[in-house]
């Protein structure tokens, strides 16, 4: 909570507005910039890898 508090802080001084509608507070995980973030850290999202290993490969020169 002191943490919140202090980032809050920050925000005031200086002069950011954040949007209540957007902040997201006290989640186990949660996505952000294409990334899983969790007490373990930053992953790739697994639904991104999954479209990435099934592209087909490029046909031709253009498809490249």
């Amino acid at each position: 909570m002191v943490m919140l508090m202090a980032c809050f802080d920050q925000c005031c001084r200086y002069g950011i507005a954040l949007n209540l509608e957007k902040i997201y507070l006290v989640v186990e995980r949660g996505v952000l910039l294409g990334h899983v973030v969790s007490q373990k850290g930053k992953e790739p999202n697994p639904k991104k890898i999954k479209v990435i290993v099934n592209l087909q490969p490029p046909n031709d020169v253009k498809g490249m």
